[in-house]
């Protein structure tokens, strides 16, 4: 239970306070139920399936309010962290979607952290949609994003199951396509307290599971994206589908981080069509 105190305790300790935390409660041993007493803000909701993507979907089904944010047990967040969030989309109206570093502690509780742009942005949903799939995700851990739930609400959004790995990047590039303008703040303003490399991903499996993504974006927004854009798209999961047939060796691999450059600078700019 020591991730889950350290996490219910950084969010008791938030600055700000204008929110109410939804826990999705599978066997917590009574550690959430002791959290929750006196604590009118806490709303518990107990679950038998063991399915993250499920609980995801839950908390989707029943958060009020104008934005979400998600925090996992393992992680936790820094003082001010809603605050930093929540002001965001506060203040940017046309932002529908922020994001943050990833910090990482290590052993000795001291903290590495990965950029995902090398500054503070707002970046034009088109911009960060094309990004995400030809380079990858720009968003982090679900633990470094708020959404607003307005743009959820209408396009009925929600975690796809098809994706066990990459869910999270999936629903940020249909919150992309579907919202406006994407922020960054450059400053982490959570933690995650288990290691990267204790995370054991079969590489092949990975890129699978991108090819499937993409796929599934195709389907979903092809409708509205001009020919270049899909083209490019669909030059990038030939390339991951050869790269995976070759199991992933060195060669393979490298001209698999060739693909989104090569695809973008030969299929150029592209842009939404009005629907």
């Amino acid at each position: 239970m020591e991730d889950l105190e350290r996490c219910l305790k950084s969010i008791d300790e938030q600055s700000y306070k204008n929110f109410n935390l939804l826990i999705v409660d599978q066997s917590s041993n009574g550690t959430v139920r002791y959290f929750a007493d006196n604590r009118s803000w806490v709303v518990v909701v107990g679950v038998h399936s063991s399915s993250v993507i499920e609980h995801l979907n839950t908390c989707l089904d029943l958060a009020m309010g104008d934005y979400i944010k998600f925090i996992q047990p393992e992680n936790t967040l820094l003082p001010g962290g809603l605050e930093t969030f929540a002001g965001i989309l506060n203040e940017y109206s046309d932002v529908d979607l922020a994001s943050c570093p990833l910090a990482v502690a290590n052993a000795d509780n001291q903290y590495y952290i990965t950029q995902f742009l090398k500054q503070a942005a707002i970046v034009p949903n088109q911009l960060a949609f094309a990004h995400g799939l030809f380079e990858g995700n720009v968003t982090g851990e679900l633990s470094g994003q708020i959404f607003r739930k307005s743009v959820i609400d209408e396009f009925e959004l929600k975690f796809d199951s098809r994706l066990p790995l990459l869910h999270v990047f999936h629903f940020s590039l249909k919150m992309f396509f579907y919202g406006k303008n994407f922020a960054y703040t450059d400053q982490p303003q959570y933690v995650n307290h288990k290691y990267r490399n204790d995370l054991k991903v079969d590489p092949v499996e990975y890129f699978k599971e991108e090819f499937q993504l993409r796929r599934l974006i195709l389907e979903e927004c092809k409708p509205v994206l001009d020919q270049n854009f899909i083209n490019g798209i669909e030059y990038k999961m030939t390339i991951t589908e050869k790269a995976c047939n070759k199991g992933l060796n060195e060669s393979a691999s490298q001209e698999l981080a060739k693909s989104s450059k090569e695809a973008l600078d030969y299929f150029g700019s592209f842009s939404f069509h009005e629907t």
